[in-house]
């Protein structure tokens, strides 16, 4: 039987739900799953009380440090899909990689996709996922001073979005850093004028609208502003950068969201946050996720070396 929830979304937002779903899982299907992985599940609360499914991901490398061993960091990883699609099972092979590469523990939570949940569902799914890794940071003996945000597409701009609301909130000890991976920060994207990387494009201005009104309620560019729609959820937005955590942003050269990316790292320096920007060059939205892309591997790597910073 039709799923009646289904029947009442845009059949835009369905179509581009179905495309990235099947395409991500293509991808994530790809990447080998690493030796040794730990895998379990837990469960967070939300705001609203809402239950949160959260995947944890132990690599080899930290499972087999001696019950002794001083608190690990933690990566909370944020999936994409466009804000419509996605799931932490679509991007598992993606989640092993990052955990694996970085040698982390990373936890996952299942955030609430639009256009069945409000775009403030999810921003509030993920922080509650990093209060509740915070107060059970003993557990899985995680110090948590030392727990990064991460996410790719629009699990990246939820990350982004996050380390707005934990500042604002004053979340102690504050979110270590962010890795963001080609984010969607302005809901307002659109190409440059003239520009000569349309025909290389694997994800539009005109996508982009559709999933960023199915996210927020229907409200169309024109409608949308810095009060219906705030730095939580759009973080190009916002007015002050300072006291956020350091940065790692990543995108390709042939990427819609490019310019908004090294406009946000800009604004991010200039407020004195600690920034590292790569721009890939000839690489298109989703780029990571081609098997044998040297960027895609040059990307993974720049983020791992980055993490382990921390």
């Amino acid at each position: 039987m039709e799923d009646s929830s289904a029947r009442s979304i845009d059949p835009e937002v369905l179509a581009i739900r179905e495309s990235v779903n099947r395409n991500t899982q293509w991808a994530s299907d790809q990447i080998p799953w690493p030796a040794g992985m730990q895998e379990t599940t837990h469960t967070a609360t939300s705001l609203d009380g809402t239950k949160i499914e959260v995947r944890h991901l132990v690599p080899k490398v930290v499972s087999d440090q001696p019950p002794t061993a001083c608190p690990n960091r933690a990566v909370v990883y944020v999936f994409g899909g466009g804000f419509v699609g996605g799931s932490v099972d679509i991007f598992r092979g993606f989640l092993g990689a990052f955990s694996e590469l970085g040698e982390t523990q990373l936890f996952a939570p299942a955030w609430r996709i639009a256009p069945e949940n409000s775009w403030s569902d999810g921003v509030e799914d993920v922080y509650a996922t990093v209060q509740w890794l915070q107060k059970n940071a003993k557990t899985f003996n995680v110090d948590p001073a030392r727990i990064l945000v991460a996410g790719q597409s629009a699990g990246a701009t939820l990350a982004a979005g996050v380390t707005h609301l934990a500042r604002d909130r004053l979340l102690s000890p504050p979110i270590a850093a962010q890795v963001l991976r080609y984010a969607s920060l302005n809901d307002t994207s659109v190409l440059e004028p003239n520009s000569t990387r349309e025909q290389f494009l694997s994800w539009t201005a005109n996508q982009t609208e559709i999933v960023w009104m199915a996210r927020m309620g229907g409200l169309n560019k024109t409608q949308r502003n810095i009060i219906n729609t705030p730095p939580y959820a759009a973080p190009s937005r916002a007015l002050l950068m300072k006291s956020l955590p350091p940065a790692h942003i990543g995108v390709g050269d042939y990427d819609i969201f490019r310019d908004e990316n090294k406009l946000y790292a800009d604004r991010l320096q200039a407020a004195g946050v600690a920034v590292e920007y790569f721009n890939y060059p000839e690489s298109p939205h989703g780029f990571d996720g081609v098997p044998g892309s040297v960027q895609g591997r040059i990307m993974w790597d720049n983020e791992a070396a980055f993490v382990k910073k921390f």
